[in-house]
């Protein structure tokens, strides 16, 4: 299959965009960019670095700089952060370049998936809580994707694969 636009996968923290997109990007023989190491590379500090020294709303403008500078002549798979969408205009910027790809999980799956990390900046500043409401109020903003994807009880391979079918069935 030829991959004809860039594919942006986008979901909560947790929902798998790095692992799934590093697989897709290999199954669809393209290249993987996760912008959050972009923004690393770009600013020379971490996620948490970048947090802690010039908080949230900072981060964001770096994160909708990065986006709107993703400039690749063939089709990539991009993993975006959790909280692109926080942001008015993303979402029509990743439109105008690709195809918008929601990972969708349960609060319970992300939870578990999350609860043990120690390099998400957000799960540092606010309470479980905070987070689980964080995670309702994005749910709107996701659902607007061009394509909607389960991951609940699904392995990465299973989620690629649902991804590929839509894509070769015109979804």
């Amino acid at each position: 299959m030829v991959l004809k636009r860039h594919l942006f996968l986008v979901g909560f923290m947790g929902a798998g965009k790095s692992s799934v997109g590093k697989l897709l990007a290999k199954r669809l023989d393209t290249l993987f960019v996760d912008l959050d190491e972009v923004i690393v590379k770009t600013c020379g500090q971490s996620i948490n670095e970048i947090f802690a020294r010039h908080g949230e709303e900072y981060f964001r403008d770096v994160e909708t700089d990065a986006l709107r500078c993703l400039d690749y002549r063939q089709p990539v798979v991009v993993a975006t952060g959790g909280g692109i969408l926080e942001r008015r205009g993303n979402a029509d910027i990743i439109r105008s370049k690709g195809v918008m790809i929601y990972l969708g999980a349960s609060w319970e799956t992300v939870y578990r998936r999350i609860s043990t990390s120690s390099n998400r900046p957000i799960l540092q500043q606010k309470t479980v809580e905070e987070v689980r409401s964080l995670f309702q109020r994005r749910q709107a903003a996701y659902r607007c994707a061009d394509m909607c994807v389960n991951t609940d009880d699904c392995t990465i391979e299973m989620v690629v694969d649902k991804i590929v079918s839509n894509i070769e069935n015109g979804d």
